[in-house]
C-alpha cells in the first residue's frame, strides 16, 4: 500500500470522517488508475447531486 503524505495526513486527522478513511484505505489497494476513476465517479455523482440541489433551493428562493 503506497500513500502519499497527503493519504497519511488524512487517516491521522480527527477531523477527517471515518468514511472517508475506509475509502483511502480500501481504494489504496485497488490498481491505481481504477481507484483514481472509481473516485472521480463518485465525485462527479455528488458534484451532480449538488448542483441538483442548489438548482432547487434557487427555484425555491426565487418563489419566497
Amino acid at each position: 500500500m503506497n500513500l502519499t503524505p497527503r493519504m497519511k495526513a488524512c487517516l491521522t486527522d480527527p477531523t477527517v470522517h471515518t468514511w472517508v478513511k475506509h475509502a483511502i484505505n480500501n481504494l489504496s489497494t485497488k490498481d491505481i488508475v481504477e481507484a483514481a476513476d472509481d473516485a472521480r465517479l463518485v465525485a462527479d455523482l455528488f458534484t451532480e447531486r449538488l448542483a441538483i440541489a442548489e438548482a432547487i433551493w434557487l427555484t425555491t428562493e426565487e418563489r419566497t
